[in-house]
């Protein structure tokens, strides 16, 4: 049955994208979807293993709207250099806006100033960055020593300012690795050239062959995977394993309430002692943020799944069946008795399936076995056909879970409607430890216990676009398509889910691995049952059982993005399907493996006003020389700027020496072409003179 919902799926999905008439005219690293093109990367392939190859470059990451650049760690760890490189430049270009200030408050060049006042002005003017005139402004406090008090009063405002203009800066520098820090850890998978998932050729859902048994083996090893996620990532809220960071949402929501039976033609057939039916509802996920389909948000879809489960009273659907002088009678010793369910009929039997109480005898633990009815499959000889006194609508999934506590034993009585044990006082058994001490274990109520399920699916496109009705999951596709609105990205990632949902079931996930299925099991010390179970522990089976299911979709999702693991389904990919294609390039997941996202638009903004900023600084003292020249009432203030200039200072000292013939004397760069040899003159101590030969020798 399960291989027939998979063909049905493939076509029905084939056959929605033929109605679908929109062409795709954005870039899917931006949201869009891509007419088939090649793929941007390989998957890495060795032996059975595909690893997922991850986009580098820019893409626009829908879950936080942001342009994203993604580059490798050595990449990464250039670029966050060069932005603190940067930042450092800027720093040092705008220190000539912040000296010009400082040197310009309380400037006044019509009084008379002491010699303090003047070494403070040159120190400022001639400064090259905060840190400079900060150490500049402490070494000319110490160096009036006779005077330091003084001086730390008339100075502290201008050092405070350099402290504050290098402590912004500073900060400017730490907070530009922000830029990825804060970005996101989510990574766009690239595109694989074996995008997809594999879909059995039709031959293989009629025999058992080599093709269907590696789908079989795929589909244990799959559902494996997703139970151990469960455990611990759904389970345990804390766990830090690498593995739970996957996936765009670590685990998807499950409201659980109380609902009405679902079950008989009243739907009064539901156990009701210590039981209510429970309901199991995922309520809308987004395509994109809890799954990672990047697109814009009218071309996501809202995915909800809902299960309702319960015990249920199948006296009315058994009947006994003797062995004795039918064919079956040498299979089995004389006057055996079947018990035989009519739930259906299934593999050309009136029945659906069959108890031999001689199981009890043997030392066996729990054996779980399911049957699925999905409305709308492929119908393959010997299907099961659903009795319809047990559930007439077509409008849900059927599961029916059959539990066979054989020899199990437990420690203390049990009230749940499925394990019960130790309810008579037959099922108490005394068992003798010593001579001394006796101890008693509580044996199954029940040889054999059922619970059915059902599940529908639901989809939404966008944000407030249309809904389907919850539907089966065959059905699911055929009721999208009616949808007005339907977009083709819509109906690219409802075939994504409607593939992933076929591996999701509960007749799936609790069938395979048989008793592992269950949590009960984990405590199973060969046949003694070490916990003492709750009453309703069979809530906790279902609900486990419907988050593997979860945990399948978001397996299956990604792995369509990836492509299959083992070469040996490559055959086996829809390639030639332009809906494949179209959803190989919006997979996002979080990165476990040293990628580094940087937010493009911040790093454009800062290259940018860093830019500003640079030309500012560097054309600040030419503009204030524009702007002074023409303004009266500055020119005395621009002079004295330019006379505390390094080259004018300098020019003041050479003049004091002899050296004439000056050009330029009012520009803040004065040249002369005199012929200068400075010397130091031992008789005093630091001081500089020109030296007398070479002020007569003659010019060259």
């Amino acid at each position: 049955m399960l291989r027939s919902v998979v063909y049905l799926v493939a076509g029905a999905w084939t056959s929605v994208l033929a109605r679908s008439h929109m062409r795709a005219t954005e870039s899917s690293r931006f949201g869009g979807l891509p007419a088939p093109a090649e793929p941007r990367a390989n998957s890495i392939v060795s032996g059975a293993t595909t690893a997922m190859d991850i986009y580098k470059g820019v893409w626009y990451d829908h879950a936080t709207r942001k342009l994203v650049l993604t580059l490798s760690p050595g990449a990464a760890g250039f670029l966050t250099a060069a932005v603190v490189t940067w930042v450092n430049i800027c720093a040092a270009a705008t220190w000539p806006i912040f000296r010009y200030i400082l040197y310009s408050v309380r400037r006044r060049v019509d009084t008379t100033k002491d010699v303090f006042y003047h070494q403070r002005q040159a120190l400022l003017r001639n400064s090259t960055s905060a840190t400079n005139a900060a150490t500049l402004l402490i070494k000319l406090i110490y160096g009036w020593k006779s005077y330091r008090g003084r001086a730390v009063v008339r100075s502290i405002a201008y050092l405070s300012a350099c402290v504050v203009v290098f402590a912004l800066w500073l900060l400017c520098g730490l907070y530009a690795p922000y830029i990825y820090t804060k970005t996101g850890s989510d990574v766009l998978l690239a595109s694989s050239p074996h995008c997809g998932l594999p879909v059995p050729p039709f031959d293989s859902l009629v025999d058992d062959g080599l093709v269907s048994q590696m789908f079989q083996i795929e589909e244990v090893a799959s559902v494996t995977s997703s139970r151990g996620y469960v455990q611990q990532c759904y389970e345990q809220s804390n766990s830090s394993s690498a593995q739970c960071t996957t996936y765009p949402r670590r685990a998807l929501p499950i409201k659980i309430s109380d609902t009405v039976c679902p079950f008989g033609t009243n739907h009064d057939i539901c156990t009701t002692i210590n039981s209510t039916t429970v309901q199991l509802d995922t309520g809308f996920l987004d395509s994109n943020t809890d799954f990672g389909v990047n697109a814009m948000a009218n071309d996501r879809l809202k995915y909800r799944k809902v299960a309702s489960c319960s015990p249920f009273h199948a006296a009315s659907f058994v009947s006994a069946f003797n062995t004795s002088g039918t064919p079956l009678a040498e299979s089995w010793p004389p006057n055996t008795v079947l018990d035989r369910f009519y739930l259906g009929p299934l593999l050309g039997n009136d029945f659906t399936f069959q108890y031999a109480p001689y199981q009890a005898l043997f030392p066996l633990p729990y054996y779980l076995s399911t049957q699925g009815y999905f409305p709308g499959a492929l119908p393959l000889e010997g299907s099961w056909q659903l009795n319809k006194t047990f559930y007439g609508a077509e409008d849900a999934d059927i599961t029916i879970a059959y539990l066979e506590s054989n020899s199990v034993t437990y420690p203390a009585p049990v009230y749940d409607p499925i394990f019960a044990a130790g309810i008579d006082a037959d099922e108490r058994v005394s068992l003798a430890l010593n001579s001394t001490y006796n101890f008693t274990v509580y044996e199954p109520h029940y040889s054999i216990s059922l619970i059915g399920c059902t599940e529908q699916y639901q989809i939404c496109l966008g944000e407030d676009g249309a809904c389907t009705p919850l539907v089966p999951m065959n059905l699911l596709l055929p009721a999208m398509s009616n949808l007005k609105g339907l977009r083709l990205a819509h109906t690219i990632t409802a075939g994504r889910f409607s593939l992933s949902n076929i591996k999701s079931s509960i007749s799936t996930v609790a069938s395979i691995g048989g008793a592992n299925a269950l949590l009960a099991s984990r405590t199973l010390d060969d046949l003694e049952q070490m916990a003492r179970l709750p009453k309703d522990q069979w809530r906790r089976e279902v609900t486990n059982w419907f988050a593997v299911g979860l945990a399948q979709i978001q397996a299956k999702m990604l792995a369509y993005a990836t492509g299959p693991n083992d070469p040996a389904f490559y055959p086996y990919l829809n390639v030639s399907s332009a809906g494949y294609l179209h959803g190989c390039g919006n997979q996002r997941i979080h990165s476990a493996s040293g990628q580094v996202n940087f937010d493009l638009a911040a790093l454009i903004i800062l290259i940018a006003v860093g830019a500003a900023f640079i030309v500012f600084g560097l054309a600040f003292e030419s503009v204030m020389d524009w702007i002074t020249k023409r303004r009266p009432q500055w020119r005395r203030k621009h002079a004295a700027w330019v006379v505390d200039g390094l080259f004018q200072i300098q020019k003041r000292a050479l003049e004091a020496e002899g050296i004439k013939d000056w050009q330029f004397e009012e520009s803040e760069v004065p040249i002369s072409k005199e012929q200068v040899g400075l010397v130091a003159d031992e008789g005093k101590y630091g001081h500089v003179h020109v030296s007398e030969s070479l002020l007569n020798e003659p010019k060259r």
